[in-house]
């Protein structure tokens, strides 16, 4: 019975339909929202919080789980250049920074080298082999 519960639970989840914030008659934002008006959508289906520049590329997105940022697998968080390059990456559990296999923040430069690595472990700076923080030059 459990199964069948939670099968229901999944799928209505797969219903919901955004949020959405219009700015001068464009999508500003898309949000996904539980029973209880928090953020959140299954990480597997996909992010929670979209967030649009004016000229319609996304500016940032983020995968909430009952209000926490929350992704097991790759980044909670992404946010990009006005042209669609990546300008950040963050991972998150359970609201807390957090990656034990690389940097849980990474900041790119326009071009899309590396700019700059944090290493952190539940919600602390941290990294047993090596600096927690590197900053890169930019390479041509």
């Amino acid at each position: 019975m459990l199964l069948v519960e939670q099968w229901k639970k999944e799928f209505a989840e797969l219903l919901n339909l955004p949020i959405i914030t219009l700015r001068n008659g464009l999508i500003s934002k898309l949000e996904y929202k539980n029973e209880h008006d928090e953020l959140h959508r299954n990480p597997e289906i996909g992010y929670a919080y979209i967030c649009y520049y004016k000229n319609g590329n996304i500016c940032y997105e983020s995968y909430w789980v009952n209000s926490k940022k929350h992704k097991l697998e790759g980044p909670a968080y992404i946010e990009y250049y006005k042209n669609g390059n990546v300008r950040c990456e963050e991972y998150w559990i359970n609201n807390k920074k957090h990656r034990l296999e690389g940097p849980a923040r990474i900041i790119y430069y326009e071009n899309g080298n590396i700019l700059y690595e944090e290493y952190w472990v539940n919600d602390k700076i941290h990294r047993l082999e090596g600096p927690a923080c590197i900053s890169y030059y930019e390479k041509w």
